[in-house]
C-alpha cells in the first residue's frame, strides 16, 4: 500500500508534458533536423561531446520549433543531444562516421531532473532516480570546496529537506550526482 501511495503521490506532483519531438539525419550530410512540436513550457537543447562538455546550447520558447544543426566542423566519434523541458531530459546518443550521421532512436534515454524549493533557510530536494544509480550530493562554497558531502545508495526516490540557516553569507552550489548525470543548483544566503 505505501508503494501505491509513493507511486499515485509521484503522478500526482509531475507536471503533464505534452510535447512530441523528432531527432533525425538530413540524408548524405553530417546535419540532423529537430523538431519540438506542443511545447507547454520553455525547452533546451544541447549538444555535447562524449565528454559531457556543451558544445551549443539553444532556448526554445515558441510552441512549435524547426532547426538544422550543422555538424560538419566536429569530429568523427560519439555525441550527444540533450532535449530538456521541465523535469525531464531525453538524450539521444549520435554517432559521426566519415560524412554521415548515425542516429539509433532506440538509444534515446529518459531521465528525470531533481526538484529544488527554497523557503526560508530549508531547501528541499526531490529526484526520481529511475535507473537505481547511486547518489552523491555535494555542497560547495564560492571557492568550490565542499561543505556537505552525502552518498547514497541505490535508491528510487530521493526526497532530503537541508537546513542552510549555519552556512556563512555567500553563494553555493549544490551539485546532485545521479544516473552519471551532474545537476547543479545555485543557493544563496
Amino acid at each position: 500500500m505505501k508503494t501505491l501511495l509513493l507511486f499515485i503521490s509521484m503522478v500526482l506532483i509531475t507536471p503533464r508534458l505534452h510535447a512530441s519531438f523528432d531527432v533525425s539525419p538530413v540524408s548524405g550530410t553530417k546535419k540532423i533536423a529537430i523538431t519540438l512540436s506542443e511545447l507547454k513550457s520553455h525547452a533546451k537543447i544541447e549538444l555535447l561531446d562524449q565528454q559531457g562538455i556543451i558544445l551549443t546550447s539553444t532556448k526554445v520558447k515558441s510552441i512549435n520549433y524547426q532547426s538544422i544543426f550543422d555538424l560538419t566542423e566536429l569530429p568523427q566519434g560519439k555525441y550527444f543531444l540533450s532535449i530538456q523541458l521541465g523535469t525531464k531530459e531525453w538524450v539521444q546518443p549520435i554517432k559521426l562516421e566519415g560524412d554521415k550521421v548515425n542516429i539509433d532512436k532506440n538509444a534515446i534515454r529518459e531521465y528525470f531532473s531533481p526538484v529544488f524549493h527554497s523557503s526560508g533557510n530549508k531547501l528541499d530536494l526531490i529526484l526520481l532516480n529511475q535507473f537505481l544509480s547511486p547518489v552523491e550530493i555535494h555542497i560547495l562554497n564560492e571557492n568550490g570546496q565542499a561543505v556537505f558531502n552525502e552518498k547514497l545508495g541505490s535508491v528510487l526516490r530521493v526526497e532530503k529537506r537541508f537546513d542552510l540557516s549555519t552556512l556563512e553569507a555567500g553563494t553555493y552550489t549544490m551539485v546532485v550526482n545521479a544516473h552519471n548525470r551532474n545537476y547543479y543548483h545555485t543557493i544563496r544566503q
